[in-house]
């Protein structure tokens, strides 16, 4: 038997965003919306310099072993394939997120980063794992979507990378990516 690796994530993904406003307004957005939080403002002569960070609306994660299971309320997030333990096959994350709620318009995304934390391996020790994520053009709900019930619409490629093993925080660029969504 073949052990394929699979990565266990805490339901904790953020975007930490640095944007540029125009103007001399004193807060870009409500501090209280949330689990969205201002980490920081700086006034600069071009405008101001903020920086968030902005959950997830909507996470889940499908799996092909248990095709009409849905795993949308548990705390933890999969990613690989496993064949031990629950047996869960092939994983794919599904994640949404509302960036237009957060972000004002006209605002200048000057860094964008995705972080997640990895809280777990299996097996303990093993090697990257290497991914692609693509844009998700389908809708789905939290709380019902399975490997059966979702019939993915896929756009365009977001990227191709590892996923470390390491556990603990990562952090990805997704700046274009955010930058699309506001515009």
């Amino acid at each position: 038997m073949i052990r394929k690796p699979f990565l266990m994530f805490t339901v904790l993904l953020l975007f930490v965003l640095l944007v540029s406003t125009v103007g001399a307004q004193d807060s870009i957005v409500d501090e209280e919306v949330g689990e969205f939080a201002i980490l920081s403002q700086e006034v600069t002569p071009d405008g101001i310099n903020t920086t968030v960070t902005i959950p997830n609306k909507k996470d889940a994660f499908i799996a092909s072993n248990q095709p009409n299971t849905n795993f949308g309320l548990r705390n933890d997030m999969q990613l690989g394939y496993s064949l031990t333990g629950e047996s869960l096959g092939a994983m794919r994350l599904l994640l949404q997120y509302q960036v237009q709620d957060y972000i004002p318009q006209g605002a200048v995304i000057n860094s964008a980063k995705l972080q997640i934390f990895l809280t777990g391996v299996t097996p303990a020790g093993d090697a990257n794992m290497g991914f692609k994520a693509l844009y998700l053009t389908s809708e789905w709900s939290e709380k019902s979507v399975t490997w059966n019930s979702h019939q993915p619409a896929w756009g365009s490629e977001i990227g191709i990378g590892n996923a470390s093993s390491q556990l603990g925080w990562h952090e990805g660029d997704v700046t274009q990516m955010v930058r699309e969504w506001i515009d």
